[in-house]
């Protein structure tokens, strides 16, 4: 059944709960390595009378300590089997998971360390970075201790350990109220610049020809940038978030581009934005769809100019409409003013529609419609639009990726006359897909997006194709 994202709750206990379950499963792991083919020994005597023991004996006790939640005995047992052996790295483990249960996290994240510097297999290295993870867990440094359950992802031996890391991963991603996110990417693209298909337009019956860099303009783009936010629960209902985000894009003109406008210089295209938002999520009950609403602020550049400021508000539906069927009906408003001109300063509002349905074999379909209606004293802004959107995500891999198609159509209809004539325009695209997801490295894999694009105007100015390939990283937990 598909779900909507719930509510998380996040208690103070939560990075207590979460180190426990990890320590465990650095124990189980020491179990495992430090008794393979043995059964336990048996429960521990009373310590009434002086007893001399192997180093493999206190480490096995220290071992049954920990499983009981005794982290004191273990402690002891652990720090003994060391006295005799400091490069045990099974009593090491088992020390760390110790301190980090007792309340000793700092000290635990020590251990752990210690452990990692002395491993020399790739199953002590995974081990020990899980209990680094572990600790910081404990110590509520959920994002450094992501970074770490990403290491151990990265060195874990084989599959199952690989699985058990990413289910730890995204605990901790849950009880984390901070999230980050980094974007990189580069994009060859055949219109950089949404210049004009055309190179010449028709205006009351003559022709003009159109300068270089009215044109269309290739060159490659490459994107950077990155975003944070943070989440809090308003009770058990309400999700309140708060974020950040930044993008800067920037390209680099293409040898045929720089002969068609030998003028054009690569920053006159650079593009950056910032912008700040608030959401809210609300949840009638745990099953319910829910009702989001966002407010985000921005500024923007173009060419190193600023160029805009912007505030929009967005509220969204969620919608059940069957087991394997999800629904979203979105209204938006936007106020944009138009640092470079006043008169592009504009008001725009819409309303939208999405689907997504499951398909047997595991495909999703999507599918969605959208109306806008920008307002603006400038006859090159004002207008009204509609799109149509479709997407399918295989269910089976191609070439080895996770494969998605997409399709869009659109339509403006512009207020008033451009250049003496009535604009409209007319657009289309199509793209697909293709997310390495087995290729990753530290979590993070590959992304192949292929994209095409074409508009045709009524102002000859306003026809523009695009080709682009754009390649970026995703990651896969």
């Amino acid at each position: 059944m598909m779900q909507y994202a719930a509510i998380e709750q996040r208690p103070t206990e939560d990075a207590d709960r979460i180190a426990r379950t990890l320590c465990a499963m650095v124990a189980l792991l020491a179990a495992v390595a430090a008794s393979a083919g043995m059964a336990l020994l048996a429960p521990a005597p009373a310590l009434a009378e002086s007893v001399t023991l192997a180093p493999a004996e206190a480490r096995q006790l220290a071992l049954q300590a920990l499983q009981i939640h005794d982290a004191s005995t273990a402690q002891r047992m652990a720090r003994a089997a060391l006295l005799a052996r400091p490069d045990d790295i099974e009593a090491r483990l088992i020390l760390s998971a110790a301190l980090t249960t007792g309340g000793e996290a700092r000290l635990g994240e020590d251990e752990a360390r210690r452990a990692l510097a002395d491993a020399t297999s790739p199953e002590d290295r995974h081990r020990a970075e899980r209990a680094v993870a572990a600790a910081l867990t404990a110590q509520g440094a959920h994002t450094r201790a992501q970074v770490w359950l990403r290491r151990a992802a990265q060195s874990a031996p084989d599959a199952r350990a690989r699985a058990a890391t990413v289910r730890s991963y995204r605990a901790v991603r849950r009880a984390n109220p901070w999230h980050g996110e980094l974007r990189l990417g580069v994009a060859p693209s055949s219109n950089i610049n949404n210049g004009s298909a055309q190179d010449r337009m028709r205006i009351g019956g003559l022709d003009f020809d159109l300068s270089g860099s009215a044109q269309a303009l290739s060159g490659l783009e490459t994107t950077f940038g990155g975003g944070v936010d943070w989440q809090t629960v308003l009770g058990q209902r309400t999700r309140l978030t708060l974020g950040a985000d930044a993008v800067s894009q920037r390209y680099r003109l293409s040898g045929e581009a720089r002969d068609q406008a030998p003028g054009a210089e690569n920053s006159d295209y650079a593009r950056d934005t910032v912008e700040f938002s608030a959401a809210l999520r609300f949840v009638a009950a745990p099953d319910a769809p829910p009702w989001d609403a966002e407010l985000t602020l921005g500024h923007s550049w173009y060419g190193g100019e600023d160029i805009a400021r912007y505030g929009e508000l967005e509220l969204t539906r969620g919608l059940r409409l069957g087991a394997d069927t999800l629904g979203w009906v979105e209204v938006w408003g936007r106020v944009a003013e138009r640092l470079d001109n006043d008169l592009r300063s504009s008001e725009a509002s819409g309303v939208s529609f999405r689907l997504a349905h499951r398909i047997d074999g595991g495909a999703l379909l999507s599918f969605g419609i959208g109306l806008s209606d920008t307002r603006s004293d400038s006859a090159l802004v004002a207008h009204d639009a509609a799109t149509l959107s479709l997407g399918y995500r295989l269910a089976q891999p191609v070439l080895g990726a996770q494969a998605e198609l997409s399709a869009q159509l659109g339509r403006a209809d512009y207020d008033g006359p451009v250049y003496g004539m009535l604009r409209e325009d007319r657009s289309m695209g199509i793209g697909a897909s293709l997310f390495f997801r087995d290729h990753d490295l530290y979590g993070f894999a590959p992304v192949l997006d292929l994209s095409a694009r074409r508009t045709e105007s009524s102002v000859d100015l306003y026809d523009t194709r695009d080709l682009g390939l754009s390649v970026s990283l995703r990651s896969t937990f």
